[in-house]
């Protein structure tokens, strides 16, 4: 075993990550919706506008009796994390001896997780995003703020999505609809995935 080893995948992403800017650069991709950047890739597209316009549509009332919960929940627990954060901040102060330090694992395939289990990774991530964005769409949609774009993107190698709403417009309406759409995602994953 070589002292080099554990930076052999590391090198890897390096070099994935130099290509991939690279091509992006050559072929224009921003042209067509895909940003690059060192470590950053985005798809930015309007496809799926219309089917969340679609969806939101459809049983409006109902859509906005659930997120009006999700709100309410969200200010709730809002109030519970605020009380969590000063209580954790206590006890790290008044236990610090008891405590071992905190250790943060970056989930890097090859590296940190086995190549076996990051497909089932990917699936868990996109389980938990598709409808989470989604909820979000919904939401503004229902109180007729527009969405900009959709997409996922990929910053080193963990996934990500989002719905693009038009901030300016959310900005001046009412704080029912502004917490509608904010809690919008965590709700929905709450009630899709929660027990």
């Amino acid at each position: 075993m070589s002292l080099l080893d554990p930076y052999i995948p590391l090198l890897y992403y390096l070099a994935i990550w130099v290509v991939i800017y690279a091509l992006a650069v050559l072929l224009k991709a921003d042209k067509h919706g895909i940003i690059a950047k060192p470590y950053y890739l985005m798809l930015k597209t309007v496809v799926f506008n219309s089917w969340i316009e679609k969806i939101g549509g459809r049983l409006r009332r109902g859509w906005l009796t659930f997120f009006d919960i999700g709100a309410a929940m969200g200010v709730g627990f809002i109030v519970l994390i605020i009380y969590s954060l000063i209580t954790n901040a206590f006890n790290l102060f008044s236990r610090s001896s008891q405590s071992g330090p905190t250790l943060l694992i970056v989930p890097l395939p090859g590296l940190t997780i086995g190549w076996d289990i990051f497909p089932y990774v990917l699936l868990a991530i996109a389980v938990l995003l598709i409808p989470h964005e989604v909820g979000h769409g919904i939401a503004s949609v229902l109180d007729r703020v527009p969405i900009k774009s959709s997409g996922v993107f990929m910053a080193v190698f963990l996934p990500g999505g989002f719905v693009e709403i038009d901030e300016e417009n959310l900005a001046k309406r009412k704080a029912r609809t502004k917490l509608r759409v904010f809690a919008a995602g965590s709700f929905t994953n709450i009630a899709t995935f929660g027990r």
